[in-house]
This record gives C-alpha cells, sequence and structure tokens, in this order.
C-alpha cells in the first residue's frame, strides 16, 4: 500500500470518526435537556426552545427549567469539554508527554487557592467584586500565576517540557498546600461549596457564561490549528526542530500561553473538571494518529461527547445528581487505563 492511499484512507477514516462523534455529541446534548428532576421529554424540550424562540407563549417552569437552566447548561458541557480536550491535546505535543493534560502546568491548583479564597475568606483580588463573580474573577487570575512562572523562566532560562512539568508539578504541591490552610478556617456550608468548586461542576452554568466558554474555545480552537504544523515539528527532538528551522521555545510559549488562558476561561465557570483534556486526545490518537491538523478537531469533539455523556450520567444518579466531576473522573481513570 502507497502513502498517499494510506493517507487517504487515514483521512476518510478520521471523517467518518468526527461524524459518529457529532451524532454522539447531538444525541447527548438531546438527552441531557429532558434528565432532570422535572420530567420533560426530548420532543418537549425542543419545542418549549422553538417556541421561545419564535415569541409563541410558553410555561413559565417549563422555560425556566429548559431555557434558563438545562440548555445553558448543555452548551457549556460542550464549550468546556471540547476547550479541555483540545488544551490538553496540545499539551501533550509541546511537552511530549502522553500524561500531560491543561492541569499539569498547576492551572487546578491555582484556580483553587483563587476559589477557595473568595467562597472561605470573602476575599477577592478586585476589590468591589462579590459572591460568585469574585469566586470566577479570583479561579481565573490566580489559575494565570503557574503559567505566568514557567512562562517567566522560560524567558530567561531554556526551559525543557520536563523542567517546566516539574514546575508545574512543584507550583501544583505549593498551590494546594495554601488551599488546605485557607479550608482549615471554612464553616462546613463553605466547605462544601469548595468541595463542590474543586471536583467540578456543571450545576452552575448560566447564559451570562456561555459567551466566554464559547468564545475561549472558538479563538482557542483556531489560533491553535492555525500552529498544527509546528506543533508536529516542536513534538519532535530538539535538533530536529532547529533543522527545521522553527524555534521550539518560542513555538511551546506561545502555545502555553493560548493553552494556559483557555482552561482558566473554563476552569473559572466550572471547577476542576480532570481527565478530559488528558483522555480526550489519547482516545482520538486511536483514530487519527498524530497528525495535529487532524488530532486538534478530534480531540475537541471526543472531549465535547465525553463531557455531555459524563453530565447526562451525572444528572440520572442519586436523588439530584451529582458533580460531573466526579462521573468524569469514573469515566476517565478505566478509560485511560485502557
Amino acid at each position: 500500500m502507497s502513502v498517499v492511499e494510506s493517507y487517504r484512507r487515514l483521512v476518510c477514516r478520521s471523517r467518518l470518526t468526527m461524524i459518529i462523534l457529532v451524532i454522539i455529541v447531538v444525541s447527548a446534548f438531546s438527552l441531557t435537556l429532558s434528565l432532570g428532576k422535572y420530567d420533560i421529554g426530548i420532543v418537549d424540550s425542543y419545542r418549549v426552545i422553538w417556541n421561545h424562540i419564535s415569541g409563541v407563549p410558553v410555561d413559565r417552569m417549563d422555560l425556566y427549567i429548559v431555557w434558563e437552566s438545562r440548555l445553558p447548561r448543555a452548551i457549556t458541557a460542550i464549550t468546556v469539554g471540547a476547550g479541555l480536550a483540545v488544551s490538553g491535546c496540545v499539551m501533550q505535543f509541546i511537552l511530549r508527554n502522553p500524561l500531560a493534560d491543561p492541569y499539569t502546568t498547576g492551572l487546578s491548583s491555582g484556580a483553587g487557592l483563587g476559589a477557595s479564597l473568595s467562597i472561605v475568606l470573602d476575599f477577592s483580588i478586585i476589590p468591589g467584586i462579590t459572591g460568585s463573580y469574585a469566586t470566577m474573577v479570583n479561579a481565573f487570575l490566580f489559575s494565570l500565576i503557574p503559567a505566568s512562572v514557567i512562562l517567566f523562566l522560560c524567558r530567561f532560562r531554556r526551559m525543557t517540557p520536563i523542567m517546566m512539568i516539574l514546575v508545574g508539578i512543584g507550583l501544583m504541591y505549593l498551590f494546594g498546600a495554601c488551599t488546605t490552610i485557607v479550608n482549615l478556617m471554612a464553616n462546613p456550608d463553605d466547605l462544601a461549596n469548595v468541595y463542590e468548586w474543586n471536583v467540578g461542576t456543571l450545576g452552575k452554568a448560566r447564559w451570562e457564561n456561555v459567551p466566554f466558554t464559547l468564545t475561549a474555545l472558538v479563538v482557542g480552537f483556531s489560533l491553535l490549528s492555525m500552529l498544527s504544523r509546528r506543533l508536529d515539528i516542536v513534538s519532535l527532538d530538539e535538533n530536529v526542530c532547529t533543522s527545521l528551522g522553527e524555534d521550539a521555545p518560542r513555538n511551546r510559549m506561545v502555545c502555553m500561553l493560548i493553552v494556559s488562558i483557555v482552561t482558566a476561561i473554563m476552569s473559572c465557570f466550572t471547577g476542576t473538571i480532570g481527565f478530559v483534556g488528558l483522555v480526550a486526545p489519547h482516545i482520538a490518537r486511536r483514530f487519527v494518529g498524530n497528525s495535529a491538523r487532524l488530532l486538534i478537531p478530534m480531540s475537541a469533539l471526543t472531549g465535547a461527547a465525553l463531557l455531555e455523556a459524563a453530565d447526562c450520567l451525572a444528572k440520572s444518579l442519586g436523588s439530584s445528581g451529582i458533580a460531573v466531576g466526579i462521573v468524569m473522573s469514573m469515566i476517565g481513570g478505566p478509560l485511560f487505563m485502557v
């Protein structure tokens, strides 16, 4: 079999897999609109959405349940799942490590500390902001601190991928220790809120959050897709990168900056949802290989499908459902071992 024919078969298989994943995402999206305490079927859910858009009067309870609660949650699951998966895919390229994900650099621990400071101590890094907005702003800004430290070190010395991972792990433990100290001062209610945030939840998704996660996904996906050829080169040996005319450290810093901002935006609205950025690229790689041009969009679809399906399961467990981060860990652990 010639190289050209092998590549054509790979492209055809990739397209077929993408179509299947799109079907899975749409199916899970439709299912999650109907799941919850309040019983509304899939057809009725879409009817409520269509009638509201068309200006037809809708029962206030149905409108609140479907339009105000379930629909933004379903959209957030797709955007966050895709964004974390793309970020994980790129992290594995630039760090040349199959265990890399968006939180390898300590972003999750930084966001966790910021959220804990807001929930437990009512501290806001920007004065005048209170409540849930303070939590989101703190989580966003604190999650950028570990990435900023790594980028700062890269600016003044030549950081290898292994060194970046080690610095990220060190920062993760440091921020984790600070978070534990803050949580020791929390009352039971605040501690429960911190716990829910740290395991990751889609329960707080609202329409006002959707533009931020959607914009982060579209812009991040577009920029990283444009850098796909460079990602293929960066994943090679440093000497090979230099011989091909690419500045590996510079490209690594640019991609790290994009991934950090995308992950920070996703995390500040949903908390720490693990395993999506770690597992989704590995699943996608089984179907499309290691070409970044194909792997980035495939990872996005896989991540969206995984998180949407996990959210359907999270809504179905228990009397009032459980946090999607717990379900994602239950699914992601076995999948990653396989």
